[in-house]
């Protein structure tokens, strides 16, 4: 769950996952010039969860085409990988714990989790994040809430106790201090491999 806006206000996040799994509803079809575009971004954004100013170009264009056409109902309940989000990435580089890969999963009663892979001390460590995402019957944006937070061992990672108290004492005061996070998320373009939203 996307970046500042260039150019534009910083209250304005873009936020672009991907949706291997998860078709959205209606069985959107993007006509060849936006499929390409849309192909492009994805490839760009793989592993660098941040948008470069040709990424945000391309993520402009892509919204502005589907605000022309419509951008359709879009099924929320399913596995999502996040592939930017500029804000949050930047803040965990501030932080001393890097992003290194991001998984979302929403189910069919609108709870979410959220597992980040964290790159901390030379070793990787997760931070789930839970909370819900709604949609409201009309067109209006997403409703977004995370209200708790947990660390944990990634699979592939074992004995960094070490390393997820370097985590927390970096992090738990902010994670703290935002709990409960809530935001209306806009969808602004949707395919069935791509989904870009606004915050």
């Amino acid at each position: 769950v996307g970046g500042g806006r260039a150019a534009a206000t910083s209250s304005v996040y873009m936020h672009v996952l991907a949706l291997p799994l998860l078709a959205p509803a209606g069985g959107v079809r993007c006509c060849a010039p936006r499929a390409c575009a849309a192909e492009a971004l994805q490839a760009e954004l793989r592993y660098a969860f941040s948008l470069s100013s040709a990424a945000c170009s391309a993520f402009e264009d892509l919204a502005g085409g589907a605000a022309a056409a419509g951008v359709p109902a879009v099924a929320t309940a399913g596995r999502f990988k996040l592939l930017a989000h500029d804000a949050l990435s930047s803040a965990l580089k501030q932080a001393r714990a890097p992003l290194d890969a991001a998984a979302v999963a929403v189910r069919d009663d609108g709870s979410l989790t959220a597992e980040l892979d964290l790159l901390v001390g030379g070793a990787v460590v997760g931070l789930r994040l839970a909370g819900s995402l709604s949609a409201a019957p009309d067109a209006a944006p997403l409703r977004l809430v995370l209200d708790s937070f947990e660390w944990f061992e990634p699979s592939e990672e074992f004995g960094v106790s070490r390393q997820i108290a370097m985590a927390r004492e970096r992090l738990d005061g902010a994670l703290e201090g935002l709990k409960p996070y809530e935001a209306a998320i806009e969808v602004a373009f949707a395919s069935d491999a791509l989904l870009l939203c606004r915050d």
